[in-house]
């Protein structure tokens, strides 16, 4: 089958955009490597653009095959380290609950994907044909009696009762447990990393990912086929673990009570690791993605409750001794994704972790264009955000002009801070997305009609959870009553927000309310009221500043 191979990097092109309808392309792909030399050659730049590393034997072994082929270790431009943990000091008891845990997950996915077929045949619906028929029973068994909290009724009788299935799958739990443990220690390993990475000529990009998906992937739902895949993406190992076991945690689930933070579970080793690793290979990276899910690498969704609580421990950048290594090794990102885990036990942001290493990476990043910064987020009331103050810290002919794309949550502000942050050090801006942004002085109307006049933005989005804040807690145009950004009136305020900051055609500044397009003068009326409001909001910010008119983020 010899074609062009113009007409065969199409026809593979048109196979990965189904991708996302079908995972078996990614099973096609393999087969279609198997057709000839042509075939291969052109198949594997897709199926090798991203591959993976964990301290597990699996995903050691998948990884060593990749590097050691030139052919294939060229195709490589994303690198992603599964920093996934299993817990060594786990019981079978506890691994039992998380197991139970597990399954109900699956059934509550199922549910949701085949409402009609599960309600008829549950586990034992020809979707699960290939599955362990003892794991079904256990799991039809389990289904039927599942509490509130996802766990068996009547626990004991379902441990003693299973005890197969779950010895079978706590025994390979330790296993990785032991592995990941002896592996991150072992100095031939980290050797055999850095040799592997340095062989990764056209890498690009690396993530940090801290842990799998916590639901099965619907996408691997194959109703022709009748066959239930596995439950995540990812590493060898994650596309190979069973859907109905535990998955490896993610960092911030591992963490006890009295377990210092910034503890090795907190991704601070993985993230050391990884780092010292690059910079052996002598690898700068463009694109760093640090404390996300496997599967979400991208930006995170303003809309998803409880964003910038997960990631690594903020302490990673108190460490000194790895302050140099990770400004050279990450000197030339122009793309960063960075999430932070949440604050405990303390209130006060005297008492924070110190991020100032933080701040001197950012200045060390002149060439940024795309960044996605979650700040730990407080987890009550007493708690405050990071201020500015503490996170960042500009050189005088720094910044970021070319920075075009910005993400950023949980964190206080003075109004002229926020206002020179924008208009002067982010020249270049056209889309922003905020969260929990406190403000410590002034006005948020202010506010936004100055990103209405100056900034000249693309897209502007602010959390439906959360969004803007003054100082004292309360929500922007929010009134007495906390749960009020649940009703259908703030989702009108945030959408009538990014409509003005847009300067969408016919947008009215949200302070004036809704205008009736049905009515004409109601609708002339509505817009005389922006225009003075846009005025005077105007004054009031130039006042407050003590300066006669702001300058544009352009230059105007």
């Amino acid at each position: 089958m010899h074609l062009p191979q113009e007409l065969r990097h199409e026809i593979l092109q048109h196979l990965i955009l189904l991708l996302e309808m079908d995972y078996h392309v990614k099973t096609d792909l393999k087969s279609i490597r198997l057709v000839n030399k042509d075939w291969s050659a052109s198949a594997s730049p897709f199926l090798f653009e991203r591959i993976y590393w964990s301290p597990r034997d699996v995903d050691l072994e998948a990884f060593g095959s990749i590097v050691d082929q030139p052919a294939l270790a060229e195709c490589v431009k994303e690198f992603v380290f599964d920093g996934s943990r299993f817990d060594e000091t786990i019981s079978k008891r506890k691994y039992f609950e998380d197991l139970c845990v597990q399954v109900g997950r699956v059934a509550n996915c199922m549910e949701f994907l085949m409402y009609g077929v599960w309600m008829s045949a549950g586990f034992a619906s020809p979707i699960f044909e290939g599955i362990d028929p003892e794991i079904l029973s256990f799991a039809t068994a389990l289904q039927s009696r599942l509490d509130g909290s996802g766990k068996p009724s009547n626990l004991d009788a379902h441990f003693e009762r299973f005890h197969g299935v779950v010895d079978e799958g706590y025994l390979r739990w330790l296993q990785c447990a032991e592995q990941q443990q002896r592996h991150m220690q072992d100095p031939k390993v980290f050797k055999r990393f850095c040799s592997g990475l340095k062989r990764l000529e056209n890498l690009e990009s690396v993530v940090l990912s801290r842990g799998w998906s916590d639901y099965p992937d619907k996408r691997r739902l194959q109703h022709e086929s009748g066959v239930w895949l596995t439950p995540c993406t990812g590493s060898p190992l994650a596309r190979s673990w069973n859907i109905f076991h535990p998955k490896p945690l993610a960092w911030d689930f591992i963490r006890t009570e009295d377990e210092e933070l910034g503890g090795p579970s907190d991704g601070v080793s993985e993230f050391f690791f990884l780092s010292k690793a690059l910079s052996q290979a002598r690898k700068h990276p463009c694109k760093l993605s640090v404390g996300t899910v496997d599967d979400s690498n991208d930006r995170v969704h303003v809309g998803d409750p409880g964003h910038g609580n997960e990631g690594i421990a903020p302490t990673v950048f108190q460490t000194l001794e790895m302050h140099d290594t990770l400004i050279t090794t990450y000197r030339n990102l122009t793309h960063l994704t960075l999430h932070m885990d949440s604050i405990a036990g303390v209130t006060m942001p005297s008492e924070y972790p110190d991020l100032t290493g933080l701040g001197d990476l950012l200045i060390s990043l002149p060439g940024l264009q795309y960044l996605d910064l979650a700040l730990p987020a407080a987890l009550s009331p007493q708690q405050q955000c990071y201020t500015y103050d503490q996170i960042f810290q500009y050189p005088d002919d720094g910044r970021w002009p070319n920075l075009h794309d910005l993400s950023i949550h949980n964190i206080a502000i003075r109004t002229k801070d926020l206002v020179a942050f924008f208009s002067e050090g982010l020249p270049a801006l056209r889309r922003l997305s905020i969260s929990i942004i406190v403000l410590l002085d002034g006005r948020w109307e202010w506010i936004i009609q100055f990103l209405h006049e100056h900034m000249r933005l693309e897209s502007f989005e602010t959390a439906i959870e959360s969004g803007l804040l003054y100082s004292d807690g309360g929500f922007y145009n929010e009134g007495d009553r906390y749960e009020w950004y649940l009703t259908e009136q703030y989702n009108w305020l945030l959408e009538s927000v990014a409509s003005y900051v847009e300067r969408r055609e016919g947008c009215l500044h949200p302070s004036v309310g809704s205008a009736d397009l049905e009515d004409r003068e109601v609708e002339r009326e509505r817009e005389r009221e922006t225009r003075e409001v846009a005025e005077g909001y105007g004054r009031a910010l130039r006042g407050f500043l003590g300066r006669g008119g702001l300058e544009d983020g352009r230059g105007n």
